[in-house]
This record gives structure tokens, sequence and C-alpha cells, in this order.
């Protein structure tokens, strides 16, 4: 049996999912998640298996003699799971996103997390970009990009219209964004998701909500910051940065 011990974030249930649905289908074993409390599996159901179809449970052995655990733990080698015969049960708490997880596996996971397009009253050409701001918890510490990430792509960029999608629009991005005329798009988790995997160009935050909309999508262009600040998000060894993406070095984070 493959236990996981999930989060309430998407992103955070995306990377737990595939993680342990790659491992159960490699070993043939049951899937399953435990919810930490009444609150995390009302999250966990309304935003993973109510909105993927293809995110259905893994069925197979049910062993509860859990001999194997690993604890949050980015650098774990998914191999090194594999390879041990002699493993009854994986007890999986943690966060694993490292790319390397996932990469032999993209069009499967892709298949996992279908999702129907996104039925809003833009009709989205290849002319338009959008970009997804991480404020929120964000905010206030070292992870936060500084909105001059999303200027000088901006200012170097031609495009008709720009789509905003985010957490939270504070006065900071409003103000910075101003000149480019945006159109902010919020709606649910989902239906962002839905909204910024819809676009042939992406500007990301360091976000890993942002990374799955990436993902999933058939983006030509994808930007993606990297910051100077090596403890911020997707430089503290997590190890996010795809072969497509455009990478911008040294972007500048703070409080």
């Amino acid at each position: 049996m493959i236990l996981v011990d999930n989060l309430c974030r998407l992103g955070n249930l995306m990377f737990q999912y595939s993680f342990a649905r790659i491992l159960a289908e490699k070993m043939n074993y049951k899937m399953l998640f435990r919810p930490a409390d009444d609150l995390a599996l009302k999250h966990f159901e309304e935003k993973l298996m109510n909105n993927f179809v293809n995110a259905i449970p893994i069925e197979g052995k049910v062993i509860q003699d859990f001999i194997f655990v690993t604890n949050d733990n980015f650098g774990y080698d998914m191999n090194n799971i594999l390879k041990y015969s002699g493993i009854k049960g994986v007890h999986l708490h943690g966060w694993f996103q490292r790319k390397h997880y996932y990469v032999d596996y993209l069009e499967k996971i892709k298949e996992w997390f279908w999702l129907p397009e996104s039925q809003n009253e833009y009709k989205i050409t290849e002319k338009d970009i959008v970009l997804h701001v991480r404020r929120g918890d964000f905010r206030g510490t070292i992870h936060s990009i500084k909105m001059p990430f999303y200027q000088n792509i901006l200012d170097n960029l031609s495009f008709e219209r720009l789509f905003v999608c985010g957490d939270e629009f504070d006065e900071e991005v409003i103000q910075s964004l101003n000149k480019y005329n945006p159109i902010y798009f919020h709606n649910s988790a989902v239906e962002d998701l839905k909204f910024i995997k819809s676009f042939n160009r992406i500007i990301m935050s360091n976000s890993t909500y942002a990374w799955w909309a990436a993902i999933l999508s058939e983006a030509k262009e994808i930007y993606c910051p990297n910051t100077k600040n090596y403890k911020a998000f997707f430089n503290d060894d997590q190890d996010l940065i795809m072969t497509n993406f455009i990478v911008i070095d040294n972007v500048e984070t703070g409080k």
C-alpha cells in the first residue's frame, strides 16, 4: 500500500498524487490518501478528486505493515524505493517537488490532470499573454518576487492583451502593471488553472501552482524566474526549472 499524508494546497496535492500514483502503479499497490483532518479531506475532495476526472483512486495490494517511511525530503530518489523488493508498504509524508521524479512520466501526468477547456468570456489568441503573481503567504518573505521581474519581460515583448492571475492583487501589483492595461482574472484554483494553461505565452511566478499550469499547458513561451536568493522558493533544492522554460536569471526577491 502507498499511504500519503496529504496537504491542502492544489499544487502540493498534485505533486503528492503524482509521486504516489507512479509508485502505486509500478509496485501494484493500493494508493490511499490520509487527510490530517476534516478540513484537509474537504480540500482534497474539492480540489483534486472532484475536478480531475482521471485522478482516480488506485487499487492494488493492501498491506498494513509499513516498513519504509520517507519524511519531507525533497531529494529522495524514487528509484531507491522501487529497487527493493522487500518493501511491503510505503508511507509518504512530504512535498516531493523535484522535476526528476516526473520528467519521464509527463504524458501520463497530463492525462491524470486533464481538464476541460476554460469557459470564459475571452477569446484567447496567441498574441495574448498571461502572468501569475504569488502574493498571499509569500508577501513580506524572501520568497516574494519583486515586480520588476514581470515589468522587464513585458517591456521586451509585443502582445495584444495582458491577463493577470493570482491569489492576491495588492496595490503594488496593480500600480506596477497599470501601464499594460491588464485584465485581472481570478476564480477558483481549478478554474484559474484551466485559464492559465489555455495560453500560448505564460509568465510564471515562483509558485508550484504556476509550475503546474505551465507543465499542463501547450504553451510555446514559458518565462520562469531564477532568483538571486538561493533560499528563495524554486531555488531551495527543489530543481523545478524545466528545459523548455525561458529562464530569467538573478531575479530580485525580498521583503
